[in-house]
């Protein structure tokens, strides 16, 4: 898996879509973002 959400900035791009692909909270920040 890639970075925790915890780990990346917020509004940082994600780096690695691709590895972040089969998890969809990774992909949607927005929502997630807490």
């Amino acid at each position: 898996r890639g970075p925790s959400p915890a780990e990346r900035l917020p509004g940082e791009p994600e780096p690695s879509g691709l590895l972040d692909a089969p998890t969809p909270d990774r992909r949607t920040d927005e929502p997630v973002t807490v």
